[in-house]
């Protein structure tokens, strides 16, 4: 089970990479970057993008989004 009072703060606040995620969190894994937001009143974590670090990561952004 996941302790939401403290695993959500694990991740660095994603802003630093890119201002198009100010207000989420990003876990960086050998592969993958996880970008989530938490949503304190309804205690959970919402998965916004998981982005594949062997990807182009730019590529992949602009596909999503367009």
């Amino acid at each position: 089970m996941i302790n939401l009072e403290s695993f959500p703060y694990l991740g660095i606040k994603a802003a630093k990479f890119f201002e198009l995620f100010n207000g989420c969190y990003v876990l960086i894994d050998k592969y993958e970057y996880i970008f989530y937001r938490v949503d304190k009143k309804e205690k959970i974590i919402c998965i916004e993008l998981i982005l594949s670090t062997k990807e182009n990561l730019i590529q992949k952004i602009q596909n999503y989004f367009h």
